[in-house]
């Protein structure tokens, strides 16, 4: 079960429940959230096991939440005073770099992220990581994320550890542009120690994996420019393809080891027009490869 990893005193809490009574941000913090991480709305309206919130408003007026813990305690997210004056003391204390990506665990009501968006430079990615979808729609309709607008947020909501490769692999390339740095909302971290390591854990993997990949990238891409470089002049005086497909006309048989999203005209035309066969991997929509047979 994705969410086997939840403590067992959890149960469904409908997004209605838990809204504070105040400006309700939700629609505008989707509408921009969505452009990084189109997965968001899906992964929110999951019908599983969540946590139940309790909000009521702090002393200055924004709400603030407190959850229970398996063990029967209760911890309070955010403080009962000044929420938004706490995560803005949280957020001058975090180590800033001119390039990096952000992992923030723990979002609660959306106050630790807010504060941390309004500074980290435009254009820096940030993965938030919140264990509870109920808190995390209670968060989208608390908090105004306008800085999203100008730097890639991706909303990751009571996702299990296994999850975390599949919803981040496609975004490899956009959030690993420079090193990975955990940031930690110290109530839900010190709350539910136990799923966020296991979260932690899992982003670290993501990374190794992905990091991996594009260093691999980035090494065949530089042979491939010095081998360029290297054959420069030879490459400028060839003919090219074009001079060979006139003298490989007529083929019997044709195999593509790389697959291809269409069947080349070229390699068609190259088969004998008597059966010649061209076998080839095509990419279909679903992003697998058929192994298809044509005839000529």
């Amino acid at each position: 079960h994705p969410e086997s990893w939840l403590p067992p005193l959890t149960r469904s809490v409908p997004a209605a429940t838990i809204a504070p009574t105040m400006t309700d941000h939700t629609a505008a913090n989707l509408a921009l959230l969505e452009r990084a991480f189109p997965s968001l709305p899906a992964l929110l309206a999951r019908d599983l096991p969540d946590l139940a919130p309790d909000l009521e408003p702090s002393r200055a007026g924004p709400p603030t939440a407190r959850v229970r813990r398996p063990d029967g305690t209760e911890v309070w997210l955010h403080s009962r005073s000044d929420p938004e004056r706490e995560a803005e003391r949280w957020a001058d204390g975090v180590p800033l770099e001119p390039i990096a990506t952000y992992v923030l665990l723990g979002v609660g009501l959306g106050y630790p992220l807010a504060a941390l968006l309004r500074r980290v430079a435009p254009g820096t990615p940030v993965i938030a990581l919140e264990r509870s979808r109920a808190l995390a729609r209670a968060a989208l309709s608390t908090v105004d994320l306008a800085p999203a607008a100008e730097r890639p947020v991706v909303l990751l909501p009571g996702v299990a550890p296994e999850e975390i490769y599949p919803l981040l692999r496609p975004l490899g390339e956009r959030l690993l542009a420079g090193p990975v740095r955990f940031v930690e909302h110290p109530a839900s971290v010190q709350g539910f120690a136990r799923e966020y390591d296991a979260l932690r854990h899992a982003v670290t993997r993501w990374v190794q994996s992905g990091s991996m990949t594009l260093q691999t990238g980035m090494a065949l891409g530089r042979r491939f420019m010095a081998n360029r470089l290297a054959n420069l002049e030879a490459y400028l005086e060839s003919p090219g393809l074009l001079a060979w497909r006139a003298r490989a006309r007529g083929v019997p048989a044709i195999v593509v080891s790389a697959g291809s999203k269409y069947i080349p005209p070229a390699l068609f035309h190259q088969l004998s027009p008597n059966g010649g066969r061209l076998v080839i991997p095509i990419a279909n929509p679903q992003g697998e490869y058929d192994l298809m047979l044509v005839i000529r």
